[in-house]
């Protein structure tokens, strides 16, 4: 599914909220129309949750949804919720983690099925204590200066086994969907 965020952009380039399977219907067909590129209506449906599907999208399929809010690629539109994640005033749920206690324990959901349950050392790093359906592995340690609701998560350094991996970016398309902080 595609995060609050991407959706809303979406829906302000269209013109109106999607709400039904016949929205998609709709929406893949102006897609097609100011892109010259074609999404199926099955594949917008899965995107906006209307119909089961657990695969993140192709890249091609995200490529395609920047084209038409106007990015040259996925990666453009990206970097640009990036460097805006602070630029409005919605509220949003957001944690810095230079905020919390050492040894506090926070969860982190995203979608597809994605869990991160993580122990704060201090200093921005974490602990990964579980991991459920990620790329990352129990003990890695990630320096994460602020977790935001909706948005990608994004890892400025994963370290394994004493070896830096650099920097990673989870929940790409969904965003960070809920935040726990347990103890």
């Amino acid at each position: 599914m595609l995060s609050k965020v991407i959706r809303g952009l979406i829906e302000k380039q269209f013109g109106q909220e999607i709400r039904y399977s016949k929205d998609c219907e709709v929406l893949a067909s102006d897609i097609s129309l100011k892109t010259n590129k074609r999404i199926s209506a099955s594949t917008l449906k899965r995107l906006f949750g209307l119909a089961k599907g657990t695969d993140e999208p192709r890249l091609y399929t995200m490529d395609i949804v920047a084209i038409y809010l106007e990015y040259k690629n996925f990666d453009d539109l990206h970097a640009a919720l990036i460097n805006n994640i602070t630029s409005h005033f919605e509220i949003i749920e957001e944690l810095r983690t230079d905020t919390l206690p050492e040894n506090t324990v926070v969860i982190i959901h995203y979608e597809p099925n994605r869990k991160l349950k993580m122990k704060y050392l201090g200093n921005h790093q974490m602990e990964l204590l579980d991991s459920i359906n990620s790329k990352l592995k129990v003990n890695d340690k990630l320096i994460i200066p602020h977790i935001v609701r909706n948005y990608p998560l994004l890892i400025t350094e994963v370290t394994r086994q004493n070896k830096n991996l650099g920097p990673y970016t989870a929940a790409k398309i969904s965003g960070v969907s809920n935040i726990e902080i347990l103890s």
